[in-house]
C-alpha cells in the first residue's frame, strides 16, 4: 500500500493525474488505509497502552502505599504480577504480538523488582549497577521474543548504564586518553561494536551461512537504525565539541562517516542509515566551515552568508542524492521481486 501511495503521489507531482481525479486514484490504487488496517492499528495501539498502564499501575500502587504495605506484601505484589504475565505468555502461543507485549511487560516489572530490592534493603549500589543488572536479566527475554521493541529498550538501558559508569569511573578506563570528550567517544565506540554484532547476524541470516542464527535475526532493521542514530549523534556532538579544542583526533569522525557510508551504501543498502549519516556529515562539515570562516577575515556577516550558502548547497546535493538512491533501491527491489516470481512460476 505504501508503494502504491508513493507512486500515485509521484504521478500527481508530475501532473499525470488531474486534481479532481486524485481521490478516485487513491481509492483505486488502495493507497489509503482500509477499515481492517485501521482496526489492526487500533488493536496494536491499545495493546501497548495496556502494557504501559498495567506496569505503571503496579509500580505506583506499591509506591503510593509504601508505608501501608509490609516488605513481604511489596515483593508479593510484583512477583505475582510477573507470574501472571509468565503464565499468560505460555497460554497465548498463537498470538505473536501479544507474546511480545507480555514479554515487554515482564521486562518493565523486572526493573521495578530490582528497584524494589534496592529501596527495601538499601544496598548502596551505584545507579549504573541497577541498569546493568536489568540489561543482563532481560537478554534471555529479548532473545526469546526476537522483537526490535525489546532490543531498542535494551539499547536505551545499556547506554544509560554505560554513561553512568564512565561518568563515575572514567579515570580507570585504559582508553581514557584518546579524546577529551570521553562519554561521547566511548558511547560511539561501544554502540559501534553492538551495531557490528547485529549487522553480522543480519548478514549471516540473509545469506543462510549459519541456519541456526535464524531465530536470533530480527524481522526488521529498527534496532540497527536506532544504533546508527545513537552512534552518529555521539560522533556529531563530539566533532562539534572538538572545534573548540586542539585534540589530534578531529578527523576521526570523518573516517567513521566514510566507513559507515560505504558499508550502508554497497553492503547493507539501508537508505535510512545513509540519510542519518548524510545529516551527520552536513552538521559536522558545516561546523568546520563556520569555524574556518570565523578564523578568516570575512567578518561576521560574511561568515553567516557563506555558511548559509554552503548549508543550502550541501543540503540540496544530499537531498538529490538520497532521492536518486531511493529510486535505485526501489528498482532493485522490483527486479528482485520479478525474478522471484519467475522462479516460482
Amino acid at each position: 500500500m505504501q508503494d502504491n501511495r508513493e507512486r500515485v503521489l509521484g504521478w500527481i507531482q508530475d501532473g499525470l493525474i488531474e486534481e479532481q481525479n486524485i481521490a478516485q486514484a487513491m481509492q483505486i490504487s488502495q493507497s489509503r488505509p482500509s477499515g481492517e488496517q485501521w482496526h489492526a492499528f487500533a488493536k496494536q495501539t491499545l495493546l501497548w497502552l495496556s502494557v504501559i498502564c498495567l506496569c505503571s499501575g503496579v509500580i505506583f500502587f506499591f509506591a503510593y502505599n509504601w508505608q501501608a504495605l509490609t516488605r513481604m506484601m511489596r515483593f508479593a505484589l510484583v512477583e505475582s504480577a510477573l507470574l501472571i504475565l509468565g503464565f499468560s505468555y505460555l497460554r497465548c502461543a498463537a498470538n505473536a504480538r501479544l507474546k511480545v507485549a507480555l514479554l515487554m511487560a515482564m521486562v518493565l516489572l523486572t526493573g521495578a523488582l530490582l528497584a524494589l530490592v534496592g529501596q527495601t534493603y538499601q544496598t548502596g549500589a551505584d545507579p549504573w549497577q541497577l541498569f546493568v543488572t536489568w540489561c543482563l536479566l532481560m537478554i534471555p527475554w529479548a532473545l526469546i521474543g526476537g522483537s526490535s521493541i525489546i532490543w531498542v529498550f535494551w539499547i536505551v538501558l545499556f547506554n544509560l548504564s554505560y554513561a553512568l559508569y564512565i561518568d563515575l569511573y572514567r579515570e580507570f578506563l585504559w582508553f581514557d586518553n584518546i579524546a577529551d570528550q570521553d562519554p561521547l567517544w566511548h558511547l560511539a565506540l561501544i554502540n559501534s561494536l553492538l551495531l557490528g554484532l547485529f549487522e553480522l547476524v543480519f548478514l549471516l541470516n540473509r545469506r543462510s551461512v549459519l541456519p541456526g542464527l535464524g531465530s536470533l535475526a530480527l524481522s526488521n532493521r529498527y534496532t540497527q537504525q536506532v544504533l546508527v542514530f545513537v552512534i552518529y549523534y555521539c560522533l556529531t556532538a563530539w566533532a562539534i565539541a572538538s572545534l573548540f579544542d586542539t585534540e589530534p583526533f578531529q578527523s576521526l569522525p570523518f573516517i567513521w562517516l566514510i566507513v559507515g557510508a560505504v558499508v550502508y551504501r554497497y553492503l547493507l543498502q539501508d537508505l535510512l542509515a545513509i540519510a542519518m549519516i548524510s545529516l551527520s556529515f552536513l552538521v559536522i562539515s558545516s561546523g568546520f566551515v563556520l569555524r574556518f570562516l570565523a578564523d578568516s577575515e570575512v567578518g561576521f556577516e560574511g561568515m553567516m552568508l557563506l555558511g548559509a550558502c554552503y548549508i543550502l548547497a550541501m543540503s540540496s546535493v544530499i537531498g538529490m542524492y538520497l532521492k536518486r538512491l531511493n529510486l535505485t533501491f526501489a528498482q532493485r527491489d522490483q527486479a528482485s521481486d520479478d525474478s522471484g516470481a519467475e522462479t516460482c512460476n
